[in-house]
């Protein structure tokens, strides 16, 4: 009985000596499990914060970029603008241009127009010349005879 009690006790150590090692084991498994699973977790939240600051990088470059186009719209604006305002100003000077032509023109047709009258009353004034000479030759003549005439009546 004493050897039985023994080798019970025996057998209970051995039994506890192998359920020791099965759960170290187990522990082991576990705390390797949770060491890759700790490295994960590491793993991860490194890469969060990768992309967080990726994340952050974007959404400056992406502000920057709205601030360019708000920038380069409002300069477009404000070209179509002085585009628009330059046209404007064509058209009146086209316009403008338009009338000053047409006034040209019929500054051009009066200028002709008094040149011919000027060339007529030209010609006019070079026949007034002669006839008026004409007449000064003949009034000088019939003064001369005239004069004659009184002295031979006198004499």
């Amino acid at each position: 009985l004493a050897g039985n009690r023994e080798s019970r006790a025996q057998e209970a150590l051995r039994m506890k000596d192998e359920q020791l090692r099965v759960l170290t084991e187990q522990n082991t498994a576990l705390l390797r499990s949770l060491d890759k699973a700790e490295e994960e977790a590491n793993l991860i939240q490194t890469e969060k914060i990768e992309r967080d600051e990726e994340c952050r990088k974007l959404r400056d470059e992406n502000f920057e970029l709205q601030s360019k186009v708000r920038a380069v719209e409002a300069a477009l604006r404000k070209i179509e603008q002085e585009v628009t305002d330059r046209d404007q100003k064509i058209k009146i000077m086209t316009s403008q241009n338009s009338e000053l032509l047409r006034l040209l023109e019929t500054e051009e047709s009066q200028t002709a127009a008094l040149d011919r009258e000027r060339g007529q009353l030209r010609d006019s004034l070079e026949s007034l010349k002669g006839k008026y000479s004409s007449l000064l030759t003949t009034a000088k003549t019939h003064e001369e005879l005239a004069g004659r005439a009184a002295r031979e009546g006198q004499l």
